[in-house]
């Protein structure tokens, strides 16, 4: 466009300087020579075509951008929808019940009058004491705090969104919440090329908040960072897994594309 500007004011100057001259050259010569105005018009004609195309490409342009402003912004809502619909089934469901694996006691005595000293079965020593995390349900300080780190997300600060989600999941360690955040983790480390990084913050979903509403969707990009890595085997494992156990899920339908790729 400011080429096409200084065009115009080129062939303005032009008819300033020239129509004076033409003029001055006597009576009998009242307008600039027949050539000369031809090749001005010409020029004239010739610009306004260039404008109008300019016009037209602007006004594409700008429908264009108007058309993905406004899918993206459908995609948000949707997004938020389901993120409300997730907070409302968290609040809904039960916390999950502690288990712990004890192990089994006897008591061996010597000779009477002697202390008896508790010991430990061989079989036993053996025994993992495994704890499960309580998984709490989300709240309102939760839910603000983690909307907070999202927005981050969606405003595209992804190195905040980051820092956002780790501070969330070191306060909120045992929310519901701090799977999504893990998720999220995932997905910003995913995009910004580590995907070495992204499968440990996806299997941090899997392996701490076992029966996640994430977990489909984790599994899924847990086989698509490993073929990154360009680990076929382990790839298959989490993409077969969720073909297998959530058939009926997008993740599936995802999964099935990235398996009928690897040879």
């Amino acid at each position: 466009m400011s080429a096409l500007t200084h065009k115009l004011r080129s062939i303005a100057m032009a008819l300033c300087f020239t129509a004076p001259l033409a003029f001055a050259e006597g009576e009998s010569s009242s307008a600039l020579s027949s050539s000369a105005a031809a090749e001005l018009l010409y020029q004239i004609e010739n610009l306004q075509l260039e404008v109008q195309s300019l016009r037209g490409t602007v006004e594409q342009q700008q429908h264009e951008l108007s058309k993905m402003k406004a899918s993206q912004r459908d995609r948000y809502i949707d997004l938020d929808k389901r993120i409300s619909s997730l907070m409302k089934s968290a609040q809904a469901r039960p916390s999950p019940v502690v288990s712990m694996v004890t192990p089994q006691v006897s008591v061996a005595s010597s000779d009477v009058g002697q202390e008896q000293v508790p010991v430990v079965g061989q079989d036993e020593v053996s025994a993992v004491v495994s704890v499960p995390v309580v998984i709490e349900p989300a709240n309102a300080e939760t839910l603000a705090q983690y909307k907070a780190a999202y927005s981050l997300v969606r405003n595209n600060e992804n190195a905040k969104a980051e820092l956002a989600f780790v501070d969330f999941i070191a306060k909120y360690p045992n929310s519901e919440l701090s799977g999504n955040s893990f998720y999220w983790l995932g997905l910003l480390k995913l995009n910004s090329g580590d995907p070495v990084s992204a499968i440990e913050q996806f299997k941090s979903v899997i392996d701490q908040f076992p029966g996640h509403d994430k977990e489909t969707d984790t599994l899924y990009r847990l086989g698509f960072a490993y073929l990154k890595l360009d680990n076929k085997e382990s790839a298959k494992h989490y993409l077969v897994d969720v073909v297998e156990r959530f058939p009926s899920s997008k993740a599936a339908k995802l999964a099935k594309n990235l398996l009928s790729n690897i040879k």
